[in-house]
């Protein structure tokens, strides 16, 4: 019998048949074993993915460029829980930029003539770090709670504060502004 030429009792289609299901499954085991052993698990896409176009980083705001203004209730009753302030970043120049807060650069600090009530600056936590964009002529605000407390370091005093005439006063790099409140019976 010849390997190209099949010889024998069968016709030559049935001898090319029997190869042929013998050849099929070690030809498939070996483009299986080939492709396990060639494939690093890493080939990239077919479809091209896009590339990413850059954007310009934003610069931080340059505080000459802030006007910083705080809103506050023009009176407080004595014995309430808290109250709100809204402290405004507005941005004054042409391009888009980011107001940067954190501990070293903002300071909130509520005053009664020269007392010390309160202080963000001896407190890191009550100053969450954020960096906010803002359009040009466009503002952020940033708003807090009030306890109504004095502090010392990060714990509130109990004992309640008096009526009378309080200021906030804000501070973010070199801009500052202020407001004054009462407490009132």
């Amino acid at each position: 019998m010849g390997l190209f030429r099949p010889e024998g009792p069968k016709s030559a289609k049935v001898y090319w048949v029997r190869r042929l299901i013998v050849l099929a499954p070690l030809a498939i085991a070996a483009c299986i074993l080939i492709w396990a052993f060639t494939s690093s698990g890493d080939e990239k896409p077919l479809v091209p993915t896009p590339t990413p176009t850059p954007t310009p980083s934003l610069q931080a705001c340059n505080p000459a460029t802030i006007d910083l203004s705080v809103a506050a209730l023009q009176s407080v009753k004595a014995g309430a829980e808290k109250t709100s302030f809204a402290i405004s970043f507005t941005n004054t120049s042409t391009q888009r930029c980011l107001v940067d807060i954190t501990p070293d650069n903002f300071e909130v600090k509520i005053i009664s003539g020269k007392d010390q009530i309160w202080t963000t600056a001896t407190c890191a936590q009550w100053v969450p770090a954020s960096s906010n964009p803002i359009t040009a002529n466009e503002k952020y605000v940033w708003s807090f709670d009030w306890e109504l407390r004095r502090s010392n370091g990060c714990k509130l005093a109990s004992a309640e504060l008096k009526p009378g005439t309080y200021q906030i006063l804000i501070s973010w790099h070199t801009a500052t502004t202020r407001k004054a409140f009462q407490i009132v019976k």
